[in-house]
């Protein structure tokens, strides 16, 4: 999935001390003789079954100017309910410090996103997922937005979430809609690069 070739060099300056090269064909047949190597599986799912499927997710999007990751992060949290169209709304709980995702006219909370601050600084802003109606463990998993200054890249990574749905039902819907979400976002900041300062959450 990369852009641009990224090619070994027998010159290059940094090199491994006392680094002998092996053919990877070597590697791969002691490997495969080895009684206690099991094969490589695609989509393995996870070794203990209480854990359940981990989601790991990260969507590449461009920015006009260099923009400081908090402020990408509140602007996607008020966006969200436009694109919804008021179905879905976030509110701010200032005792937990947390951000609720909730349908409207339901109590309960779809997901609660709480900001790390051990873990921010400007150019990343890291929301645990600390709960809710789709998240299977509280605090498991978590969602990031991360810029760089130079090229105006933003980067929105979901690392270890555990769904509450079974797999392939998650499959079915709710990463559809979160990949939907993103391909609407990336549109968002193309078409209006500044809204995201206009309104923020707390």
């Amino acid at each position: 999935s990369l852009r641009h070739d990224m090619l070994a060099r027998t010159d290059a300056q940094w090199q491994l001390p006392d680094f002998k090269p092996v053919s990877i064909w070597k590697h791969l047949a002691k490997a495969a003789a080895s009684p206690s190597v099991r094969q490589p599986k695609a989509f393995r799912k996870a070794a203990n079954p209480t854990c359940g499927d981990r989601v790991h997710s990260i969507q590449r999007m461009h920015t006009v100017r260099p923009l400081p990751a908090a402020e990408v992060a509140m602007g996607y949290l008020a966006w969200l309910p436009k694109l919804f169209m008021g179905f879905l709304k976030v509110t701010f709980n200032p005792e937990d410090k947390a951000y609720d995702l909730k349908l409207r006219g339901l109590p309960a909370t779809l997901l609660r996103l709480q900001p790390d601050p051990s873990r921010n600084g400007p150019n990343r802003f890291v929301l645990r997922i600390a709960g809710g109606l789709l998240a299977q463990r509280p605090n498991q998993g978590q969602l990031e937005f991360r810029t760089t200054s130079r090229n105006q890249i933003l980067l929105v990574a979901i690392h270890d979430f555990v769904p509450r749905l079974p797999w392939w039902l998650y499959r079915l819907t709710q990463a559809k809609v979160h990949l939907w979400v993103m391909h609407s976002f990336r549109r968002h900041l193309a078409a209006k690069p500044t809204a995201l300062i206009l309104r923020t959450l707390p």
